[in-house]
């Protein structure tokens, strides 16, 4: 489940704002719908956090897991920083099989993960 009191609250403050913007005490859920298509579909580009959660965790735990294994780069020319082996096997899901996100990542994108 994707939705949680965050993406609750963010919708309620594109609510809020809108309700502000155009001076309209309720704004209806086809507005918001509409918010939230691109530009070139005449919404307002305003991403829907919960359709953005899947693509963007599944971004975020590739890099994370390709850096824990690889080292982070500090500037573009630099040798990758090494993080320690206690860190590293934080997203090795070998060695930290009780963590939810390694088995969602895991599950949504088996050959990536």
């Amino acid at each position: 489940n994707w939705y949680s009191e965050l993406v609750e609250d963010i919708e309620e403050l594109l609510r809020s704002f809108l309700s502000e913007l155009l001076d309209e005490a309720e704004i209806p859920d086809h507005t918001i719908l509409i918010c939230q298509l691109g530009l070139k579909q005449g919404g307002l580009g305003l991403l829907h956090p919960a359709s953005r959660a899947v693509s963007d965790f599944i971004v975020s735990m590739n890099k994370a897991q390709f850096s824990a294994r690889n080292g982070f780069k500090i500037w573009k020319d630099a040798v990758p920083v090494k993080l320690h082996p206690s860190l590293t096997k934080l997203f090795d899901r070998d060695q930290n099989q009780q963590s939810i996100y390694l088995q969602r990542f895991h599950t949504l994108l088996p050959h990536v993960a």
